[in-house]
């Protein structure tokens, strides 16, 4: 994934991609949350909720094309891979809120599972590389 630059003047697009039944519990003060924590200053956040299995890749292909700077995975596992992939063929950055019942590559990535946490990493524009593979016309993240 690329790492871009930007000046201190411009915000930052951001985009949400929510996955409401992630980890089994409601996501729908999410947005709140995250507009409460989030750096203003800094970006200028979108919410949109994923409502079927793909359909999280589906917002954030379009995204992409939006002009959307970062695309925010907020989900579990699944919802993190539908996200990459498209956030990694469009060269974007992806951004993870872990809020499934594992959280595999949050946990991997030192990602805490608390919100306020993992917010902080955002408003920080912390950016790493990572890995990624491909097996059968799929990523793995």
């Amino acid at each position: 994934m690329c790492i871009h630059s930007y000046t201190l003047h411009t915000k930052i697009n951001i985009l949400f991609i929510i996955n409401p039944i992630s980890g089994g519990r409601g996501k729908l003060r999410i947005p709140d949350f995250i507009d409460k924590y989030l750096d203003k200053e800094k970006f200028s956040p979108n919410f949109v909720f994923s409502e079927y299995v793909g359909h999280a890749s589906e917002l954030a292909d379009e995204a992409a094309t939006k002009n959307f700077d970062v695309i925010v995975a907020a989900g579990g596992d699944g919802t993190i891979n539908e996200v990459a992939g498209k956030v990694l063929k469009h060269n974007k950055i992806l951004g993870v809120l872990p809020l499934g019942s594992g959280n595999g590559l949050a946990r991997f990535l030192n990602i805490s599972k608390n919100l306020r946490y993992a917010l902080s990493i955002i408003n920080n524009f912390k950016i790493d590389e990572i890995d990624t593979a491909e097996f059968n016309n799929k990523c793995f993240f």
